[in-house]
């Protein structure tokens, strides 16, 4: 489906339900990072980015709540927010708004609905080995007329663990997130991104 198109998001979810019976966690992960220096941002991107990253978080938040309270039980929702949505990160404008615009709806619907029984809470990977981060390094290094080493660095120089994000450091957090342990826990960031913020 298309998470910025509400209907698409509502419908897909009737679909889940009426075929297995239940939901109890949701998790609203997708998302899309161009490269976007400041004098470069077009109305385009602008849509296409807040449309995909924070829409697509709060159609996913609604069509859950909704569903859990017809089913008549409380839930987890889970956002995926970023590293980029704690610091500001260079010529990700788009992105970092986008990811921070994240962290707030996540609160407010924490807030909103713990009375339901639901907890929202969100990720914030740092720099994961994953294609969209290969593809951010290669456009910064080009836009200085550097090399896809040197973009990666411009992310990676201050991971005080010294190595990047394996995919499964990240979903170590969401399953947590997801299951009994994190009962009492709700309205957070977990910064998952191996000490290059501390909060």
């Amino acid at each position: 489906m298309n998470v910025a198109d509400r209907e698409a998001v509502h419908a897909a979810f009737d679909e889940v339900v009426a075929k297995f019976g239940d939901l109890n966690v949701v998790v609203n992960n997708a998302g899309v990072a161009p490269t976007t220096p400041i004098d470069t941002i077009t109305q385009e991107q602008f849509e296409q980015v807040y449309g995909v990253n924070v829409a697509g978080v709060l159609w996913g938040i609604q069509a859950a709540a909704k569903q859990f309270k017809a089913l008549g039980h409380g839930g987890k929702i889970i956002n995926a927010t970023s590293q980029a949505g704690v610091v500001g990160n260079p010529e990700l404008a788009l992105y970092c708004g986008s990811k921070f615009a994240v962290r707030g709806i996540t609160q407010t619907a924490a807030r909103d609905l713990a009375k339901d029984g639901i907890t929202v809470n969100a990720y914030a990977p740092g720099i994961v080995k994953t294609p969209m981060m290969f593809d951010i390094a290669h456009r910064v290094g080009q836009n200085a007329g550097k090399d896809d080493e040197w973009g990666m660095q411009q992310f990676s120089q201050y991971i005080t663990l010294g190595r990047l994000s394996e995919a499964e450091d990240v979903a170590n957090v969401v399953g947590f997130l997801a299951g009994k342990d994190s009962d009492y826990i709700t309205g957070q960031t977990i910064i998952v991104d191996g000490g290059m913020q501390f909060h």
